[in-house]
């Protein structure tokens, strides 16, 4: 279990990396001890948009507050959430690599 942890945790790292320089992107899950899923916002870009345009691009996402509307609003997302999408231990690098690719495209399109 150890070792599955720690590769999908691995892989987030490199999102987390690939995200950061992508404009207008806001990366939430900075939590010290946390799983590999990552919560985002696009400055401009409604979080529905952003699922659809990943979705498009065959990764497979999420828009919304996840029943966690106090916490929403406290991070300034209100009612629409952000965007969440989250690893496995079946995740590959090139996977992990080709998610932030998406995230700069659907970002590009505006």
């Amino acid at each position: 279990m150890v070792a599955m942890d720690e590769y999908e945790l691995e892989l987030r790292e490199v999102i987390e990396r690939g995200i950061t320089a992508l404009p207008g992107v806001t990366c939430y899950s900075r939590a010290k001890r946390r799983t590999s899923t990552l919560l985002i916002s696009v400055e401009g870009i409604e979080p529905i948009t952003i699922e659809t345009r990943l979705r498009e691009r065959g990764f497979l996402a999420q828009a919304g507050h996840f029943y966690a509307l106090e916490v929403c609003n406290a991070l300034g997302l209100g009612m629409m959430g952000g965007v969440r999408f989250g690893l496995a231990p079946y995740n590959t690098l090139e996977e992990a690599e080709g998610l932030v690719t998406a995230l700069a495209g659907a970002i590009a399109e505006g």
